[in-house]
C-alpha cells in the first residue's frame, strides 16, 4: 500500500468540503495523510474539520490571500511523502481515483503528474476537464469542457489541467 500526502485547498468551503475530506479519506488500497490548508476561512469551515477529521492536519492563514499556488507550493515542500495529491475544497473523488492515477505513474517511467478527468458533480455524464492544453497567451483550454462523459479513459495521453493532481515529488 503506497503512502500518499493528499493536499485540499481551502476557502469557506462548507459542508462540501467535509465530503471532499470523506471521499479522500475511504481511498481503496492507499495509506492516505490528508492536509487542508485553509486560506482564512470565515464559514467555520477549519473548525469543523478539526472536529470531524481530528487526524487531518490543518495549516491555516490569517485571512484570505487569494494566492493558492504560492499555498500549494508551501505544502509541496513540506510533504513527506513521494506522492501528493493536489485538490481543491470542492472535487470529490472516487473511491479507486488515486490508485488509478498511481498505476497510471508506475506504468510510464516518465510521469511526473496525472490528472483525473473531472465531471460535473451534479451532472455527472458531463465532463467538467479532460486533459487540455496551454494556449499560447499561457491560458489553459479544456476542449472537453461539458461534453458527454464515454466510458472509462483506456490510456493516458499528454495534456494538462488545473490544480487537481497527483505528482510524484522524484519527478
Amino acid at each position: 500500500m503506497e503512502d500518499v500526502t493528499a493536499v485540499v485547498i481551502n476557502y469557506n468551503g462548507g459542508e462540501l468540503v467535509l465530503e471532499v475530506i470523506e471521499s479522500i479519506l475511504n481511498q481503496q488500497d492507499v495509506s492516505i495523510h490528508v492536509i487542508v490548508v485553509d486560506d482564512g476561512s470565515t464559514d467555520g469551515s477549519p473548525e469543523e474539520i478539526a472536529k470531524r477529521f481530528p487526524e487531518v492536519e490543518i495549516c491555516r492563514e490569517e485571512e484570505n490571500t487569494k494566492q493558492i499556488n504560492r499555498l500549494r507550493n508551501e505544502v509541496l515542500s513540506c510533504a513527506k511523502t513521494e506522492k501528493v495529491f493536489l485538490t481543491d475544497n470542492d472535487v470529490i473523488l472516487d473511491s479507486s481515483c488515486i490508485v488509478r492515477l498511481l498505476r497510471v505513474m508506475r506504468g510510464k517511467s516518465n510521469v511526473g503528474a496525472c490528472i483525473p478527468r473531472l465531471m460535473y458533480l451534479k451532472k455527472q455524464s458531463r465532463t467538467y476537464q479532460q486533459g487540455g492544453h496551454i494556449h499560447y497567451v499561457g491560458t489553459s483550454v479544456a476542449p472537453s469542457r461539458d461534453t458527454s462523459v464515454s466510458g472509462t479513459p483506456t490510456s493516458p495521453k499528454v495534456a494538462v489541467g488545473g490544480g487537481i493532481a497527483l505528482l510524484d515529488m522524484k519527478k
